[in-house]
């Protein structure tokens, strides 16, 4: 079975393509440079004009799209904010007009999306019923879904919320855990703000859960069972790493003066549930955070 994965290059899908193989499976990755390889075919796209080499898709049985700008990469300008949007929206059309166009039918579709749809710092426990936020992420995730909702008319389609996903390869946890080498461990604002999280290897297992069974419909909250506060979050990462870091908080405002909007991307909490997908049938192997850390500090 062919899995053509866009993003496939990035954090997640770098680690999946991995996976992937592991199982048998053979893959092929969405690319806006050329890479070489024995193991992994690579096909050309542009989502910002619509390219892509139709023989991406001929052979594949299953599509991932983990495609999409950083969200923590730059200060969030009007400028950045669009490519943001964009990134996302542009690549779930690029792939529906590939499909269209080739008149070619996948066995699953899979698409990233993000806990940023719900509202912030609410007591309440997110489900994949929850209503939407009204702030910057929850509206370019709204955006995001409506466009990948549109597969659905071309085959079994997923959409999973991701939450943070932990790895020191790439994302957030590798820039938290930078100032640990200083031995710094800041937490923000109160501290007490909700961290919802996931292992890199439980996301890509999930993701591979979803194309291999084809009960899994629709959207799920891709997010362990256990949510912990920001500052409980900073004191099992220095435990895991043994590192001597004295815990110190950084306020609120110092963070807004110098990340801008994109401050509230780490001050700003968001309780998830992972029912769903467990009703689904789904088994967590790191579903509690020392187990998660611990992992990640073993094969470092």
């Amino acid at each position: 079975m062919q899995v053509l994965i866009a993003g496939g290059t990035g954090l997640i899908g770098t680690r999946l393509a991995e996976m992937l193989l592991e199982k048998g499976f053979a893959v092929s990755i969405l690319s806006r440079k050329k890479y070489v390889s024995d193991i992994i075919k690579y096909f050309l796209w542009n989502p910002a004009s619509g390219y892509f080499d139709d023989a991406a898709i001929r052979d594949a049985d299953f599509i991932v799209n983990l495609s999409g700008a950083g969200i923590a990469d730059e200060r969030w300008s009007k400028e950045r904010k669009e490519t943001i949007t964009t990134s996302r929206v542009n690549s779930g059309k690029t792939i529906l007009y590939a499909l269209q166009k080739n008149r070619h039918k996948v066995k699953c579709i899979v698409c990233a999306s993000g806990v940023g749809y719900y509202p912030k710092n609410s007591a309440a426990i997110m489900t994949e019923e929850t209503k939407p936020g009204n702030d910057f992420l929850s509206h370019v995730v709204q955006e995001w879904e409506n466009q990948n909702m549109q597969l659905e008319h071309q085959s079994r389609a997923v959409i999973f919320r991701n939450s943070m996903v932990l790895s020191l390869k790439g994302g957030a946890l590798k820039e938290i855990y930078f100032p640990l080498k200083f031995f710094m461990a800041p937490y923000f604002g109160s501290g007490r703000q909700a961290y919802s999280w996931i292992h890199i290897d439980d996301m890509c297992r999930m993701i591979i859960f979803a194309l291999e069974n084809e009960h899994v419909n629709g959207i799920y909250n891709a997010s362990s069972p256990e949510v912990v506060s920001n500052k409980e979050f900073m004191k099992q990462l220095i435990k895991a790493s043994g590192n001597r870091a004295l815990l110190m908080p950084v306020p609120a405002l110092v963070l807004k003066t110098f990340l801008g909007e994109r401050a509230s991307i780490v001050l700003d909490g968001i309780s998830v549930s992972s029912e769903k997908i467990s009703n689904a049938g789904f088994q967590f192997r790191h579903g509690n955070l020392k187990s998660a850390l611990e992992s990640i500090f073993k094969n470092t």
